[in-house]
């Protein structure tokens, strides 16, 4: 007996494994053909329904063709209706056997039955040859003109296929359309309109013929929005199918037709403006609107309205309307560049996506869109996301590392941007730039002799602290060898104007580390050799060094490396003296090349120009030391943790200044938590901060004066390594002015804190106090007693009650429903407040790991000191707090604003969330 189709279905799904499948599969066969030859017509269908779920399994099943012949001649519906099913299914338009059901189709098109007649049109719809569309036409014609709505609406869809395979049979239904236009059914005019859209592409000329609908399609399109009917009621848009079809007719018979198109403005306008868009049906209809504004002569306003709706889109949360408005937005940019422009952060916010599809079509839209004026702006946004990424994003990655290499290289501004750029660029993803980029930014340095001194220096300093970045490596080595001499002069100087001094050992020693790295690539190596060869005539006590280690190269497995390595030893044979200078020299610049930088002007060669070298919350810290002071390392480098541990070379400091969060509209972020960690040797070598990747070259040091008669500023450490606060070293002019007024030595020191900028969520922990090293001896003996830091924190929490305040005020500044922050001030002075951080835990739970970021707009200085405790006990309230003082320098213009970054555990869940404070008055 025949096994029914959900028990087949259901033995399908048991069977394990692949081959268990196959094997069942075939046996039902066998079944099905022994029940086909016994002519078991009451199993007929039953048998060809089975067919039908294996077919869609991917197995043959070419043998049932005829039964389905059988089924369709039947006079049961049930049966006629697996029957044409089948049809649809199992046959193609090169099946042999599919003329023989053209009469059958015929006889069921005259069939008096509705039902039947459906069945034959929407065979007729699915599969059909050109030899069947010829002789089933005139059936066709006839139920377009006579038959009931239900009939029309699927004639006009079996019409849609015919006029596609018989195109000289469009005239004759182009009549018919007229006809069905006028028709007031839904359903009739969606089929009518899809039927006239196909005409009008196959022949355009038609188009003349049906512009007079134009105007009763507005009429109907506004008794859509005047008239409510539950029966077209989808998602609280009323019939949104027939809307888009009429938006389609209007967007082809409106193309390049200034009158039409203003005749449908009005209500474009209407649709734009009163659609519900929070559904996926108004979502459609607006979609379809936006489409046709751009489609036709629309005007500026009407086509900034589409961009608009656009950018709303883009602010879903659904993905699909993501995609849809970024593929949109790269169609309209030609129409109004700026409109786009203008929801750039929107499309910024795209990159944060987990879907790469949505990922790449907002990183193509951004390099449209970026110019000249906003490139700074893109571009760092751009990198905050590079920096964001994992090693599991390694495809996007390397997208959006060229694209950044394009965009730099189209849109730079300056020389001097392009180099400071492009440096971020290798340290944060050197091992995805191509080649190709990385030698453009060689010519151009090659191109700049005003700029070869500072980019070398960048370099080489990037370099030491990021040997695992391949692009960097080959940059940098390329650029020693040219110009290794440079990093000798001594030409460049420190924020005190002192030379900043490199031996050759420091160079070779780099040099040595890169091609003795292990699974070093070859290329590396090669680049490293030829930067060695280059460098022998220009050194003078380390020739033998370089020897060496080109020697050693010889029998490496790479025969290219190797190769290399024995003609360059061969080259410092003392037959090539006269001439090795000239082989080694620089190469000229590169006129292929020169189109990149020829017409970007150089920039400024001295000071920072993006960021800028100096801001409002730069404070200088100075540092005493008996070498000369110089810059070693980059602030990249620091942020992504990567310090120079170093200590076998004595190293001069430098010091370290606070340009701010650079990826972050707010200046400066503040990550606090509660446990500490060792101090570091006072010796350790510090990095100045002006910007990623950015060298100082010079700067006034007058600051450093000025910070004698300030308290010491807690921030100027930001990014770096921990300092510690009691070790402040002073040049020598200011410890003769101290030793002239030693009161200013009594000045209370303030507590130091957790660090680390937001965006890096780095962990740097506060100092605990430890006695001076012995190379600071003049330090040691002008230092007063130090106050030890929890007597520091208990001055710093405790409320000092001597002191009159003339202004309070309160606020909860953070509340989830578990934890609760609230801020209480006390206005110090005119342009400073002191805030009390009181942490509540409303749970019975208590809460760990507790950790906090703080972010200030650029106008507003802060101090803080950590939370007394990481843990919040249940229930509890003010059991840990914390203290904050700012200085306002726009005070009663702007108040305090800042950004509140909180990151806890409860009951085993991690919470992050950020919220934005400004509920004080502005006289705060």
């Amino acid at each position: 007996m025949s096994t029914k189709l959900r028990d087949l279905i259901r033995n399908i799904r048991s069977c394990k494994t692949a081959a268990e499948e196959r094997a069942l599969i075939k046996k039902e066969q066998a079944l099905i053909r022994e029940s086909f030859s016994a002519n078991e017509s009451e199993y007929r269908p039953r048998n060809v329904a089975k067919l039908l779920f294996i077919s869609m399994l991917g197995y043959e099943t070419d043998f049932a063709q005829m039964e389905c012949l059988h089924l369709i001649t039947a006079n049961s519906y049930n049966e006629k209706r697996i029957g044409y099913l089948a049809l649809t299914q199992l046959f193609n338009e090169k099946s042999e056997v599919l003329m023989m059901a053209t009469n059958r189709i015929r006889i069921d098109l005259n069939n008096p039955s509705n039902y039947i007649v459906s069945l034959a049109l929407m065979a007729l719809s699915e599969v059909c040859t050109s030899e069947m569309c010829r002789a089933l036409s005139g059936e066709v014609l006839k139920l377009l003109q006579n038959g009931t709505a239900y009939i029309k609406k699927k004639a006009a869809l079996a019409s849609t296929r015919i006029v596609t395979r018989v195109p000289e049979k469009i005239d004759e239904f182009s009549q018919k359309v007229e006809l069905l236009l006028d028709d007031r059914h839904h359903g009739v005019l969606v089929a009518s309109l899809q039927l006239a859209q196909h005409i009008f592409v196959i022949q355009p000329d038609q188009k003349q013929r049906f512009q007079k609908f134009v105007q009763p399609m507005v009429r109907i399109f506004k008794s859509i929005y005047s008239t409510y009917s539950a029966e077209y009621d989808i998602g609280g848009v009323s019939d949104p199918f027939l809307q888009i079809e009429i938006l389609k007719y209007f967007r082809i018979m409106c193309q390049g037709n200034l009158q039409l198109s203003g005749e449908v403005s009005d209500i474009l306008t209407q649709v734009a403006a009163n659609t519900n868009n929070t559904k996926n049906s108004g979502n459609a209809v607006l979609y379809e609107c936006v489409k046709t504004i751009f489609g036709i002569e629309s005007s500026s306003t009407l086509k900034t309205l589409g961009i608009n709706i656009l950018g709303k889109f883009l602010q879903n949360k659904d993905a699909n309307s993501k995609y849809i408005s970024l593929y949109m937005l790269q169609k309209v940019l030609k129409h109004d560049l700026q409109a786009v422009q203008k929801h750039k952060q929107t499309i910024l916010e795209c990159l944060k996506e987990n879907d790469n599809s949505i990922k790449t079509l907002a990183l193509d839209l951004l390099y449209v869109i970026t110019n000249e004026t906003n490139v700074k702006g893109i571009v760092k946004e751009l990198l905050n996301v590079l920096l964001s990424l994992t090693e599991e994003d390694a495809d996007f990655t390397k997208e959006l590392t060229n694209k950044i290499c394009q965009i730099v290289e189209k849109y730079a501004p300056s020389r001097r941007w392009y180099i400071d750029t492009f440096i971020k660029i290798l340290i944060l993803a050197g091992n995805y730039v191509e080649e190709d980029s990385s030698s453009s930014l060689i010519h151009l340095i090659i191109g700049t002799p005003e700029l070869q001194s500072y980019a070398i220096h960048k370099l080489f300093f990037s370099l030491q602290e990021n040997l695992n970045q391949e692009g960097l490596a080959r940059t940098a080595a390329y650029c020693i060898g040219d110009f290794g001499h440079l990093l000798l002069k001594g030409d460049a100087t420190a924020v005190d104007n002192t030379p900043i001094q490199i031996t050759e050992e420091e160079i070779l020693d780099l040099l040595k580390k890169l091609i003795e790295k292990p699974n070093q690539k070859n290329v590396i190596k090669e680049y490293v050799l030829s930067a060695l060869i280059k460098l022998y005539p220009k050194v003078s006590n380390s020739q033998q060094l370089i020897a060496n280690l080109i020697q050693s190269q010889i029998n490496s497995t790479s025969i290219e490396v190797s190769k290399r390595a024995s003609e360059y030893y061969g080259l410092l044979d003392l037959q090539w003296d006269q001439h090795r200078a000239g082989i080694c020299e620089q190469i000229p610049p590169s006129d292929s090349h020169k189109s990149i930088y020829e017409n970007k002007p150089i920039g400024d060669v001295e000071y920072d120009e993006y960021p800028p070298a100096k801001t409002e919350l730069e404070q200088a810290k100075p540092v005493t030391n008996n070498e000369s002071t110089r810059i070693y390392g980059f602030d990249i480098d620091n942020l992504i943790g990567n310090q120079d541990q170093n200590q076998s070379k004595q190293q001069t400091q430098v010091t370290n200044q606070l340009p701010g969060d650079l990826f972050d509209p707010f200046d400066i972020t503040l990550n606090l938590s509660g446990t500490q960690t060792q101090s570091q040797p006072a010796s350790q070598n510090f990095n100045q901060l002006t910007g990623i990747g950015e060298l100082q070259i010079k700067q006034e040091t007058q600051q450093y004066q000025q910070q004698q008669q300030q308290p010491i500023n807690l921030l100027q450490n930001l990014y770096n390594q921990n300092i510690n606060l009691h070790q402040q070293q002073q040049f020598p002019f200011q410890q003769q002015q101290q030793q002239q007024f030693p009161f200013q030595q009594q000045q209370q020191q303030q507590p130091l804190v957790n660090l680390p900028g937001d965006i890096f969520d780095l962990n740097l922990q506060p100092l605990q106090q430890k006695s001076l090293p012995q190379t600071l001896p003049n330090l040691m003996q002008q230092q007063q007693p130090i106050i030890q830091p929890q007597q520091q924190q208990q001055q710093i929490i405790q409320p000092q009650q001597n002191e009159q305040k003339s202004l309070t005020q309160q606020a909860i500044a953070f509340d989830d429903g578990a934890l609760q922050i609230e801020f209480r001030a006390v206005k110090e002075t005119f342009d400073q407040t002191n805030i009390t951080a009181y942490f509540n835990n409303k749970t019975a739970s208590p809460i760990t790991e507790l950790q906090l970021s703080f972010a200030v707009l650029k106008y507003m200085k802060l101090q803080l000191t950590q939370p007394t405790s990481s843990t919040i006990s249940g229930n509890s309230s003010g059991q840990v707090i914390s203290t904050l003082k700012i200085t306002n320098s726009n005070q009663g213009q702007k108040g305090i604003v800042m950004k509140i970054k909180v990151s806890y555990k409860i009951n085993g869940l991690i919470i992050d969330k950020e919220v934005t404070f400004n509920k004080f008055p502005p006289e705060y």
